[in-house]
């Protein structure tokens, strides 16, 4: 597959919109990937994750090409001027988002309402209206990256009895793994947000967590009960099987990648680590796999759904195959004295 990478900058004076549209490859002149809101996206990000996003789709077998796109605004805080921004982004990309060369998908600091938002004011919503009443892809990718985890534990031959997690990131993804997990018996004995970093040694409840969140909000995770508050250092030292960074990229850098006490590294988010750092964590011997693999759920899970696959025969099949896939990536990664992502 050749690179098409361009990059389309996308700004309106009248209402602020900073936006880029980064496309990595065309398939049938098509990319696709997501619309990311957040208060410091940048191009060199998005880059990188409409690359991902080829990766993912070439992983997955499927046509199309990868591509990414941000907003540069916290949404979180002014969600109405959030959606003033989404509706001229629409207008503004509507070449691109009409011929496809480059169609959005949910992403950080957006959901299905803004996709839709955006569609609608690219002027294609009418006609695609029946295809965008997707599943939400988060738990999807939060599934694959349980069955990640589950079988590279298993291949390292660490007994269900002994298996923990720290999750970065309790959003829809972060929530979907800690969800799967718990169910077959995995502690999550680390949890974090925007708001600050917990050490939970009872194991987190994911169903206490959202009745928490529900309740008193996300930003009072210090309240949770049965967690202690903990530095952002000490969270990332938890003596844990696995760390699971399901937030923003570049989360583990040469800065910080020593104090990780995990001996594997799961992730959900996209280019959770620099290239620095993940050749720093596999030479201390910290397996750490692909991205592309472990966060396909959200890809493969949203196609099935749209096939017409019930939700849950949907989740099955997205854990049994990333926990394939990733068995099959580390038996190669051995056969071969080599680190997984280098495969």
């Amino acid at each position: 597959m050749k690179s098409d990478r361009e990059i389309v900058r996308v700004r309106d004076d009248e209402s602020g919109l900073d936006a880029w549209i980064a496309i990595d490859t065309l398939v049938h002149g098509e990319s696709s990937g997501g619309l990311r809101m957040t208060a410091d996206v940048c191009e060199e990000e998005l880059r990188r994750l409409a690359h991902t996003m080829t990766l993912k789709y070439g992983f997955l077998g499927f046509p199309k090409g990868g591509a990414k796109a941000g907003i540069r605004f916290d949404g979180e805080k002014e969600p109405e001027k959030a959606r003033v921004l989404l509706g001229r982004f629409g207008r503004a990309a509507r070449p691109l988002i009409e011929k496809r060369r480059y169609f959005p998908g949910p992403d950080m600091g957006t959901d299905e309402d803004a996709i839709r938002l955006v569609l609608r004011e690219a002027g294609v919503l009418d006609r695609e209206n029946r295809l965008w009443r997707w599943a939400e892809s988060g738990p999807f990718t939060g599934t694959g990256v349980a069955g990640a985890f589950l079988a590279a534990a298993e291949r390292l031959a660490i007994p269900p009895s002994e298996r923990s997690v720290s999750i970065e990131g309790l959003g829809a993804v972060g929530l979907g793994s800690a969800r799967r997990l718990a169910a077959r018996g995995v502690r999550i004995v680390g949890a974090s947000n925007r708001y600050g970093c917990v050490h939970v040694p009872g194991g987190l409840d994911p169903e206490r967590w959202s009745a928490f969140v529900r309740a008193e909000g996300p930003a009072k995770i210090a309240r949770f009960p049965g967690a202690r508050s903990v530095s952002r250092e000490e969270f990332l030292g938890l003596p844990v099987t696995a760390f699971l960074p399901c937030a923003i990229a570049d989360s583990l850098t040469v800065r910080n990648e020593a104090l990780l006490g995990a001996r594997l590294v799961v992730p959900g988010a996209n280019n959770p680590t620099t290239p620095e750092a993940r050749i720093a964590l596999e030479r201390r011997g910290v397996v750490v796999l692909p991205d592309f693999v472990t966060n396909a759920g959200g890809v493969l899970g949203g196609a099935l759904a749209f096939a017409g696959l019930p939700v849950d025969r949907a989740a099955d099949r997205v854990e049994a195959v990333l926990a394939g896939a990733v068995r099959s990536l580390l038996a190669k990664a051995e056969a071969k004295g080599i680190a997984p992502v280098l495969l």
